[in-house]
């Protein structure tokens, strides 16, 4: 049996005047993407559209995720925890942010990093002893009504033990909302917060 292999093409190179009456008879094309969040059946809303009168439809898609995906190494801090769920500390949150991206943890790292330079910065301007420094992320996707919709990173202050992941979403005017693929990384030397 012939191996499976993805053929991706550019459809303005296959239509390049968008003049498809009559113009060709039909064909199927395979066709493979490649996505930075998990995939779900809820994700698959794209069935196709038409171009003039020619209808491009979309049959048999098949959605496979990486089971255990290997968490990135990131300079200056741990390897990464694997959590069941979001971490869930008030005691040590100092802020997030979302992206509509793939995943990528080393983005998360990068605003960490950034969050504390900031707070070094003001604290020393303002003639202060003490900032807050961030010492440990969590990255984690975003599910919208069990559809990826991007990455979600959660700063503290200190880091969190494993046993704080216990956010697992929730649901709010109809929309509910689930994370997967959770990780935590610590600053492998922890930032006293001290000017």
């Amino acid at each position: 049996m012939p191996k499976p292999h993805c053929v991706c093409f550019s459809p303005n190179f296959l239509f390049p005047a968008l003049n498809y009456p009559n113009k060709f008879s039909s064909f199927t094309n395979i066709k493979c993407t490649l996505w930075g969040v998990p995939t779900s059946k809820a994700g698959a809303t794209n069935y196709g559209q038409y171009r003039e009168q020619f209808q491009v439809v979309i049959a048999g898609s098949n959605g496979y995720n990486l089971v255990n995906p290997v968490a990135a190494s990131l300079p200056l801090f741990n390897p990464a925890d694997t959590l069941a769920a979001a971490i869930n500390n008030a005691a040590t949150y100092i802020g997030s942010t979302y992206y509509n991206q793939p995943y990528d943890s080393s983005v998360c790292a990068s605003v960490c990093k950034t969050l504390t330079s900031t707070n070094k910065a003001a604290a020393q301007a303002q003639g202060l002893n003490t900032y807050t420094p961030c010492n440990y992320f969590n990255s984690f996707v975003l599910a919208q009504n069990n559809a990826a919709t991007g990455m979600y990173c959660m700063f503290h202050s200190a880091a969190v033990a494993k046993s704080q992941a216990t956010n697992n979403g929730g649901s709010n005017a109809g929309v509910s909302y689930s994370f997967s693929n959770s990780l935590g990384y610590a600053l492998s030397q922890q930032d006293a917060g001290t000017c």
